[in-house]
């Protein structure tokens, strides 16, 4: 079964396989990225057997499963930034990893940073 290092974790790209359990999961607005055949890479029958395991899973497995996920793609984002910013400290490269999620205003008013001026 595929995990989650065989998903594109580029933003806006996503395997099949990852949309159904965030679908599953509660999140709707990836729905109508599921519905259709936009992104097809999972059979029919795999994909029933993978949304019966989900439905299978209990509430601490299904957040599990959620934490790790979150784990993974900071970690690929933070990986990301090292690569970009090779010289940056600790502290830059958590500044950078947080102006991807948080707004320029706030970056700016709570750290200093300038993320119009440093980039993400």
């Amino acid at each position: 079964m595929a995990t989650i290092d065989d998903c594109d974790t580029r933003p806006g790209v996503y395997s099949r396989r990852l949309l159904v359990a965030i679908l599953l999961l509660g999140s709707p607005c990836y729905a109508p990225l599921v519905r259709g055949d936009a992104v097809n890479d999972t059979s029919p029958e795999a994909e029933a057997v993978l949304i019966e395991g989900i439905r299978r899973m209990t509430p601490a497995e299904k957040i599990a499963m959620v934490r790790s996920l979150t784990r993974r793609v900071i970690s690929t984002a933070r990986s990301g930034v090292v690569r970009r910013h090779p010289d940056a400290s600790d502290r830059e490269v958590d500044l950078y990893l947080a102006s991807r999620w948080l707004d320029p205003d706030l970056m700016l008013r709570a750290f200093g940073w300038d993320v119009r001026s440093k980039g993400y």
